[in-house]
């Protein structure tokens, strides 16, 4: 995420920068001891703090959704005032909802805070050689830092295993060793120079608080909740008098997102949407446009170049994510003005918050490795470092979740700020707390929606090609038949053609009948693999998964070797 940098090398001269670095507003602070930088993006900078008096240095990136509550709490008019008072208090940043993170510098104590949010959206990362430590809310700006002052990094061999297998990593791991990032909940506390982690929030379950309410009890208080954390998104746009940009497609999340802020009585909103021409999720978002008298914008994948733009997208996710998993995002957000527009409102990870990522209360307690983007090789991933999760689904929330579905916001950020309702970190743990029973199968959720605004049920549902409010029968015949179509597509080639194009991202159908897309994907992988110096079972695991796998696959191996250039490892 664009933002700050700070080290204790008063020498180090090298500009921060960003991918659009002529939509960003750079900050230089005069410090004797240490370097303080900022480069953000020229949107929101009432919430961008950058202070300083004769106690602390203060320097924000994000947006703070709850401003106005706290200015209200704290009785104070500016942001600069609410610090002043609110630093006095260890942990201060509990308090805080939204994509937004910081820094402090206690001068007194010659003591650096550095936090990120709840969900770990707003990145930090951070490494420390010999007494210089580096510390940034953007990944390049720390790489940068390493090379500048010619401390040679070395590679990370768990982050390839987790790129061809997770898709992403999921845990605080880098490609480079000396270089981590801070996980959700986390802060850094910098004394002496001297860099320690803690924890200020994690995520449980509160069961007991709501095990005796009702089941339409619960989805009262759902609603209730959901709708504050809406009105926290869109008020956000308001405050700076910006237009409404939303995305929207097939699923339920982004249209509860969207029917909630309208009903709420937020309008004017441009929503966009991105898959492959003609399928349901274009088909069913350009519906529900249309419905709430809304302007939709759609970019088609047909062409699917977005495949060809792996070195870009390192250079904006530092290959922590699979390239190819923003799809045809970037190109969409590339085509745009946004100068006018506010907060990218999203519905991310809304099925597994409402609903649930388990199939079954009895997975509660397995904690090994599962929905990774490649099993051929899981085997080479120690999976009890992964099991200091309170259960199953707490995991999955954490590597799945924040680390897995918002890796794209590192992208996004370099265009506008991305948020989702069902990341409010209050609607969050409520959700957590609701007994496993009512959400599976997405029980609750759609017994929220039908309850509470029973006309959104009346589209599609693009996940199983039918309405949550047609007949139980119904809905899961459709299901059956659509997996059905797909697997026998996947499993024995027969209607592949006919079948397997019909998907958001149907890579696999674009890299069998689009000679472009081998000869890039083929020649990508065999002009790079030869320049490193792998040792020779790592070698050996890049060449089999990508001869025998997919093409999603072989997506994730082009990030890893396309990422071990961009960082310049070996």
């Amino acid at each position: 995420m664009l933002g700050f940098f700070i080290c204790n090398n008063k020498e180090y001269n090298y500009k921060l920068n960003n991918y659009n670095n002529e939509k960003c507003k750079y900050d230089l602070f005069n410090n004797k001891k240490y370097y303080i930088a900022r480069n953000t993006l020229n949107k929101f900078l009432d919430d961008k703090v950058l202070f300083e008096n004769d106690q602390i240095i203060v320097v924000t990136e994000g947006i703070l959704l709850n401003k106005q509550e706290l200015l209200k709490k704290y009785n104070k008019d500016s942001l600069s005032q609410l610090f002043e008072v609110i630093t006095s208090n260890d942990e201060f940043f509990k308090e805080f909802r939204g994509p937004y993170s910081g820094c402090i510098y206690y001068k007194l104590k010659d003591e650096w805070i550095v936090f990120t949010n709840h969900i770990g959206d707003s990145t930090i990362f951070y490494g420390n050689i010999n007494d210089s430590f580096f510390i940034g809310s953007q990944f390049n700006y720390v790489l940068d830092a390493f090379n500048t002052s010619n401390n040679k990094l070395s590679l990370d061999k768990n982050a390839i295993y987790y790129m061809i297998t997770y898709g992403y990593m999921p845990d605080n791991t880098t490609y480079a060793k000396q270089i981590k990032r801070l996980e959700p909940g986390q802060y850094i506390k910098i004394n002496k120079d001297k860099i320690s982690v803690h924890t200020y929030h994690r995520l449980t379950h509160f069961y007991k608080k709501y095990e005796n309410m009702s089941e339409n009890q619960i989805i009262d208080l759902l609603d209730k909740k959901f709708r504050i954390a809406v009105q926290r998104e869109f008020e956000k746009d308001i405050e700076y008098n910006y237009k409404h940009f939303c995305d929207l497609s097939g699923g339920l999340d982004s249209r509860m997102t969207i029917w909630v802020a309208h009903d709420l009585g937020y309008k004017n909103m441009l929503i966009s949407n991105f898959c492959q021409s003609n399928y349901l999720d274009e088909v069913i978002a350009k519906e529900i446009a249309s419905y709430l008298n809304e302007e939709i914008l759609v970019k088609t994948l047909d062409d699917h170049k977005f495949l060809y733009d792996v070195d870009q997208i390192i250079k904006m996710n530092y290959g922590l994510s699979i390239y190819s998993g923003i799809s045809g995002g970037l190109r969409l957000l590339d085509c745009l003005n946004l100068e006018s527009y506010g907060v990218e409102h999203t519905g991310q990870v809304g099925d597994a918050i409402v609903g649930t990522f388990l199939k079954d209360e009895s997975e509660i307690n397995d904690k090994e490795i599962s929905k990774v983007y490649s099993v051929k090789l899981v085997n080479r991933i120690d999976s009890e470092q992964f099991k200091n999760y309170e259960d199953k689904e707490i995991q999955l929330m954490y590597i799945r979740g924040f680390h897995g579905a918002l890796s794209t916001h590192m992208i996004r950020s370099n265009y506008t700020i991305v948020t989702s309702p069902f990341l409010d970190v209050d609607f969050l743990e409520f959700c957590l707390s609701i007994p496993l029973k009512y959400r599976i199968n997405h029980n609750i959720y759609f017994k929220w929606i039908l309850k509470k605004y029973p006309k959104a049920a009346d589209f599609k549902w693009e996940n199983i090609n039918a309405r949550i409010n047609e007949p139980k029968f119904m809905k899961k015949y459709k299901e059956i038949v659509k997996r059905a179509k797909f697997k026998l597509a996947n499993t024995i080639g027969i209607g592949k053609n006919t079948w397997a194009k019909y998907n958001m991202n149907p890579f696999n159908y674009w890299y069998d009948n689009d000679k472009n897309v081998q000869n890039f994907i083929n020649g990508y992988f065999n002009e790079e693999i030869v320049k490193y110096d792998f040792d020779k079972d790592l070698y050996n695991d890049l060449m089999y998964l990508f001869e025998n796998g997919n093409a999603s696959e072989k997506t994730q191996i082009l990030t890893a070797i396309a990422t071990i250039k961009y960082y310049n490892l070996l």
